[in-house]
């Protein structure tokens, strides 16, 4: 079920109202110095005088309404409710969006979502009786869409917030910001607005706290807080992590996002046929720390839809996905109905068949929804059967800033190495001393490391000292795979920049295995969200070691010639070329359309 085509267009232009609106007051609010909840304040009093009711009892008490805001709220246009959850969101500072993995989920999206969530259920489930919960509701976004498809399904108002609707928040004022929300959307029904404590959300940290006790759902959905747990302002402490590794499993990893937490934690409170949908980053589909979630949830789950984004939908970079899983039994057709955009619309008609799901990766579940040409390679090993690779991490990258200089500073004869990041990779060709790079907050052109320096660090010069060796350097987050060969062995990679070791003799077949079109497109299929954007490729240096190598030996040896006689520098003819040989070497009889997919990605620098 979708939202009407009115339904979806008053959307829109409430969007696109409230946007301005909250900006404006988040200009306002910082001016005058108020918080969050007393910017949320005055503008409940604004929409209040603009409907002729009192003002939400949610908010009676805790805040006296800024006569400035409330007054250029009344004499607006009229304003939605999902305008004080925005408010809220725009009001709160830098940090404690990014630190609480909070953003405002657009309406438009949590329409469509919801109404994916609905399509899932059983389709003679009695509508006023499914229960709803968001078990991070923020301000409302996801329980007034929610209501708003219930009703228009024919649920009563009344009933849908007294007794359908129910919402978690560890942030209080949160919780106070979706009451007040829904007894907005209350009254534009016509309805009396319930008193604060009628309402079914509460303040409850979901992943600290027992939900158990408030019953089994027929739809858990929302947007849990984004919490990468690399970074210092998101990383859970190790006393939350021991408990929630108990509580949880082995799925509980230490690099596992708190959003895919939710996922596990929200899986016990689905009922049977009931759906769970919680958007996640998209690096969840292909992400190693999350297959044992993954892995866990397809134990009790059938995966029946899957949302991509493929564009920012919201104030953060990230870009995001939405599982559409089912708990068993589930009995009916084993169906995947894939969604895609910031208005979540089908892509594919009813019975499309599901293809095989495991914890390893759900990516090639969603490859086509960004653009990404269907494939079977014939192949006759993995790249690991030729190679090693290694990677760097904090380690190496923080460790060698004090010992890089340019080029023209460092000594003669100084002994030395060239670094090298992901920027100075082309395909086939290295750019190290033609092009302006960064790394560690600089622009370099010709970085070289200093050996001897470097001996202060004696775990970090072993590293270094086993790097210059020939190699083929690996670079990420890139449209095709970017690889280079380092035969003369004097370059160090730093992090990013992935280093695959082989024999001599075997470097060129590495190269051109990385730079062949079917592999850019296997890697997009396999590990598409890893990376910065959902169009870039980002593998570990695991994952590049389960590359497949070609079954046609003959072919591939024939474009590994071809890119050894070029030193690696492609023309557009050869280009051509060299993708039908490691096509036709992986098996792909017809490889134009995958080779016009991997021409359009090769990079314009």
């Amino acid at each position: 079920m979708k939202p009407s085509g009115e339904g979806q267009r008053r959307a829109g232009k409430a969007v696109g109202m409230a946007g301005g609106m909250a900006a404006r007051v988040a200009e306002l609010s910082s001016a005058r110095g108020l918080s969050p909840l007393e910017a949320v304040a005055a503008v409940a009093a604004g929409m209040a005088d603009q409907r002729r009711i009192p003002p939400p009892a949610a908010l009676a008490g805790r805040c006296r309404p800024d006569a400035a805001i409330r007054g250029t709220v009344a004499e607006a246009p009229p304003q939605t409710p999902a305008l004080v959850a925005e408010v809220y969101e725009a009001c709160l500072g830098r940090r404690e969006r990014r630190a609480g993995g909070v953003h405002y989920t657009p309406t438009e999206v949590a329409l469509g979502l919801f109404a994916a969530a609905l399509a899932t259920l059983d389709p003679d489930r009695e509508v006023a009786r499914i229960r709803v919960l968001d078990p991070a509701c923020g301000g409302g976004g996801f329980l007034l869409a929610a209501a708003d498809l219930l009703v228009e399904r024919g649920a009563e108002p009344d009933r849908v917030v007294a007794d359908q609707l129910h919402g978690f928040d560890r942030d209080a004022d949160a919780v106070t910001v979706s009451r007040a929300a829904l007894s907005f959307w209350l009254a534009d029904q016509g309805r009396a607005a319930p008193g604060a404590e009628h309402l079914r959300v509460r303040a409850l940290d979901f992943l600290a706290e027992d939900p158990g006790g408030y019953g089994r759902f027929d739809i858990v959905i929302g947007n849990p807080p984004f919490q990468n747990q690399l970074g210092a302002e998101t990383v859970r402490d190790r006393a939350a992590h021991r408990a929630l590794r108990a509580r949880l499993g082995p799925a509980m990893t230490p690099y596992v996002d708190n959003a895919a937490v939710f996922l596990l934690v929200a899986a016990e409170l689905v009922a049977p046929r009931g759906v769970l949908c919680l958007i996640q980053p998209m690096s969840f589909l292909s992400a190693r720390d999350a297959a044992g979630v993954r892995e866990s949830l397809l134990g009790s789950f059938r995966l029946r839809g899957l949302w991509l984004a493929g564009e920012p939908v919201f104030s953060a970079s990230v870009f995001v996905c939405a599982p559409v899983l089912r708990r068993l039994p589930d009995d009916s057709p084993p169906e995947l109905r894939r969604y895609r955009g910031g208005g979540v619309e089908a892509v594919d008609p009813p019975g499309i068949p599901l293809e095989a799901a495991s914890g390893a990766s759900w990516s090639p579940l969603g490859a086509e929804l960004l653009g990404v040409p269907r494939l079977e390679l014939t192949h006759g090993g993995r790249l690991a059967d030729l190679a090693a690779a290694t990677a760097g991490f904090r380690d190496q990258f923080y460790g060698f800033i004090p010992h890089v200089l340019e080029e023209s500073d460092l000594a003669a004869g100084e002994p030395s190495a060239r670094l090298v990041t992901s920027g100075m990779i082309d395909p086939g060709v290295l750019r190290w001393g033609q092009r302006r790079s960064r790394y560690a907050k600089r622009s370099w052109v010709a970085p070289r490391l200093s050996l001897a320096s470097l001996e202060a660090d004696p775990a970090l010069a072993r590293w270094t000292k086993d790097r210059l060796v020939p190699k083929v350097l690996v670079a990420t987050q890139t449209k095709v795979l970017e690889a280079v060969v380092d035969l003369d062995g004097d370059c160090v990679p730093v992090t990013p920049v992935i280093s695959v070791e082989a024999a001599v003799a075997d470097l060129w077949l590495v190269l051109a295995v990385l730079l062949a079109p079917p592999i850019s497109a296997w890697a997009m299929r396999h590990y598409s969200g890893a990376a910065l954007t959902s169009q870039a490729i980002k593998l570990s240096a695991r994952q590049v070691l389960d590359i497949p190598t070609p079954r046609d030996r003959h072919r591939w040896e024939e474009a590994a010639a071809l890119l050894a006689s070029r030193r690696g520098l492609l023309d557009l003819d050869d280009r051509e070329c060299f993708g039908s040989m490691m096509s036709a070497a992986y098996g792909i009889a017809d490889g134009q359309e995958l080779i016009g997919w991997w021409s359009r990605r090769w990079p314009q620098r």
